[in-house]
């Protein structure tokens, strides 16, 4: 009988690696030995003689004519292989054909495929604020706050033509904060010209937000230096995430976010330490590629680290199109790729942003945390692409998440 889960609001797909051991270790290892050649030791005892110390070997004596060779295997140390093991954690946004989050899924729901073969699922929870759900004290949920970060692509001092749209987005996230940010929901603002700037850090402080909306649209820079960062937070403050304690100071600020791209990795990198999901707005009219012949394409010199990094780390990007209804422009493709890449959506032609941005929220009320564990040989590091699907494919249930995770990072 197919099983009819209990229907509720949307998600995507969060990867985080934690190892499986303690800090201390950072790691578990498993050591493979190759198997021991018996048939030395089954000769030497027919032959009443002691069986050979096959780890340390004496020196092979040399074959009579009618004696074969030796096989070196039989003479060798048996061979050892450290392979690591790593915790994968995947936050996957599950809904139906309506947008409505779907609850009551268990493992067996789930197919879990690292580059391509299906893995074992070791656990599955499911994490909401409850705000937004029917039944707040269904068995099997956990509260978790909803981290988000306002984030703008600032072009209108080379683009003044882009001030108004500009002007919209900044209205519109004030008026989504005063509106739909509800209790526990952290948030943070931040905006990019020519460097990195935050103007808050993450706070539960609605009004401390729309100031820093303010600062976004001045295109205020708050300073690089900040000699005690969580000491200027409000005592109550003091235990939320930072970004500016992760984030480079002063000079090496600028220095490190010269390009569009390198400001996302570096912003993505200070949110690695949340092991939570990470739901970033993106107001932009697109950012730099390879655009041959007006087509843009990802430039591979910035682009997949910075791609990388941001599933590395959880953040789903939610591109929004800061250019004008019905304009056509070849930036597009970079929002939309980026947007796709990181288990997020792309929006376009908007007269407001409102209306995405309320969606967004509610989708982001819950979301299932599957866990497995993979392998590879120590010392290696990489990417590995990752998909979720759901098996029981007549329940017509959509699943969007991070495409993969690094491995091997120190």
């Amino acid at each position: 009988m197919t099983k009819e889960p209990a229907i509720l609001v949307l998600f995507s797909l969060l990867v985080c690696m934690t190892p499986l051991a303690s800090q201390a270790q950072q790691r578990e290892r498993a050591r493979l030995v190759k198997p021991v050649d018996t048939e030395a030791e089954n000769r030497a005892a027919e032959d009443g003689e002691p069986a050979p110390d096959l780890a340390s070997p004496a020196p092979a004596k040399a074959p009579s004519p009618t004696e074969p060779a030796s096989n070196a295997a039989d003479t060798e140390p048996a061979l050892e292989e450290t392979i690591d093991i790593t915790e994968v954690l995947l936050d996957a946004l599950v809904t139906d054909r309506q947008g409505n989050v779907i609850l009551g899924l268990g493992p067996e729901d789930f197919l879990v495929e690292e580059e391509g073969s299906p893995v074992e699922i070791t656990s599955l929870s499911f994490y909401s604020n409850r705000v937004n759900l029917d039944r707040p004290d269904e068995a099997g949920v956990t509260l978790s706050p909803r981290y988000f970060l306002f984030f703008f692509h600032n072009k209108t001092r080379t683009d003044p033509r882009q001030r108004s749209r500009y002007r919209q987005a900044i209205k519109d996230s004030g008026k989504w904060i005063r509106t739909q940010m509800v209790p526990g929901d952290v948030a943070a603002v931040a905006s990019y010209d020519f460097k990195l700037k935050i103007h808050q850090d993450f706070t539960t402080d609605r009004k401390a937000l729309e100031e820093a909306l303010d600062r976004a649209y001045m295109g205020k820079d708050t300073g690089g230096n900040w000699p005690s960062r969580t000491q200027d937070r409000p005592p109550a403050e003091r235990d939320l995430p930072s970004l500016l304690e992760a984030l480079p100071v002063g000079k090496a600020l600028r220095k490190a976010t010269g390009r569009f791209s390198d400001a996302m990795r570096v912003l993505g990198e200070a949110t690695g330490g949340i092991q939570a999901r990470k739901t970033l707005f993106l107001f932009s009219q697109g950012f730099e590629g390879d655009n041959p012949g007006g087509l843009w394409r990802p430039d591979p010199r910035y682009y997949y680290d910075m791609m990388h990094t941001l599933n590395d780390s959880n953040v789903a990007v939610y591109a929004m199109d800061l250019a004008r209804s019905g304009t056509e422009h070849n930036l597009r493709g970079s929002l939309s790729l980026l947007a796709n890449d990181t288990g997020g959506r792309f929006y376009e032609n908007l007269l407001s942003f409102s209306n995405q941005l309320n969606s967004v929220a509610d989708e982001n009320s819950g979301y299932y945390l599957l866990s497995y564990r993979s392998t590879h040989p120590h010392g290696e590091s990489g990417y590995r692409k990752v998909k979720v699907s759901i098996r029981n494919r007549e329940l017509k249930l959509k699943v969007r998440g991070r495409k993969g995770f690094l491995y091997g990072k120190s």
